[in-house]
């Protein structure tokens, strides 16, 4: 069901509760955002990534040591607890994107613990990542998930992620399938690679074994990253390719909503 139904169940709980207090590396924090869920959201950008996708924007969260700043779960728990009254009057609550959170399940799964006790919901912005240790710490404090899925075919996910094999994304898929954890599919329209009815088609069918499978977010190509890999000193791999046309992205829309019919475009 929705997110604020979702709210409903989570018990408020005493705030002295026995949530430990572990310490993440973040990137940034959007403190009063619209993107990236239902309501008003704090968002929780996490520092570190190990996919190097040729469409990255963000390639200043990669590094895992060295950047970012380190801040405790309980320094969250207080700036989401400044805005609780906006989130529940909109069905709001916490989102930790990337990075990739996955890769500090501990944090994330405090962070999501903070945000429960204070009534309301969560949500996991991820590429799948992790290993069972893992999912187990963070997916039952998890209430929807944003899966980037790349690519479905193989070879093209391996391109499009910069090396890495897709089966790390699948085994997460399976972990969410079995926890019923509400899903949102986000796939990047890439010129070349995930723009055509195959990619389409198998993305829609993908999202349809998951249980609790709400909808499919269209992300646009763009280029608004490439002068960060400039900065950095590295190549950026779409060379001169130009963003996704609105022609294109029509017709993109048009052939998925034909074959499921919640797709939205986010730019």
């Amino acid at each position: 069901g929705d997110l604020e139904e979702v709210v409903k169940m989570i018990p408020n709980v005493a705030l002295d509760s026995q949530i430990p207090e572990v310490f993440g590396r973040i990137h940034s924090i959007e403190s009063f955002s619209a993107l990236d869920g239902h309501g008003i959201r704090c968002i929780v950008f996490l520092q570190g990534c190990l996919r190097r996708c040729v469409f990255c924007s963000n390639p200043d969260t990669w590094k895992t040591t060295d950047a970012g700043r380190m801040v405790s779960s309980k320094e969250i728990a207080k700036m989401i607890k400044r805005l609780v009254p906006y989130m529940k009057a909109s069905g709001g609550g916490v989102t930790c994107s990337g990075g990739e959170p996955m890769m500090q399940a501990e944090f994330v799964a405090a962070v999501y613990q903070e945000a429960h006790e204070l009534g309301v919901n969560t949500v996991l912005d991820t590429a799948g990542w992790g290993n069972q240790e893992d999912f187990d710490k963070v997916l039952p404090h998890t209430d929807r998930v944003m899966l980037c899925v790349k690519a479905m075919d193989p070879d093209r996910y391996t391109r499009v992620s910069g090396g890495l094999k897709q089966k790390t994304m699948l085994r997460f898929f399976k972990a969410i399938c079995e926890k019923k954890i509400g899903l949102w599919i986000r796939l990047v329209l890439l010129p070349g690679e995930t723009d055509n009815e195959e990619e389409l088609r198998l993305t829609c069918e993908f999202g349809k074994t998951h249980p609790d499978f709400h909808g499919i977010e269209l992300l646009p190509y763009h280029r608004l990253g490439q002068h960060k890999w400039e900065e950095m000193g590295i190549k950026y791999p779409m060379g001169d390719t130009p963003a996704m046309s609105e022609e294109r992205v029509k017709w993109a829309m048009n052939f998925m909503t034909k074959e499921f019919p919640d797709v939205k475009i986010i730019r």
